[in-house]
């Protein structure tokens, strides 16, 4: 294996013998939760930030029917 820096690592190394059997499980338990909970709370974030854009979308359609009537077409022209 290539480390960054350019180095070859020995292909035998046997870096799971680092972590103890009995705490091996845990830990990634641990580790997958730790990126369950960030996946979850980046989609949140996401979502958040997208309805505000439609609610803002939205806010400004209804401003341009109120300013041009009703049947002016806001919408199709949008859409160009």
């Amino acid at each position: 294996m290539i480390c960054r820096t350019g180095s070859k690592r020995p292909a035998n190394s046997d870096t799971a013998s680092l972590i103890p059997t009995s705490a091996y499980a845990p830990l990634l338990a641990d580790l997958k939760a730790r990126v369950r909970a960030a996946q979850v709370k980046a989609a949140v974030s996401v979502n958040r930030e997208l309805i505000l854009l439609y609610w803002h979308i939205g806010r400004e359609i209804l401003r341009a029917q109120k300013a041009e009537g009703w049947g002016a077409k806001v919408v199709e022209r949008c859409l160009r």
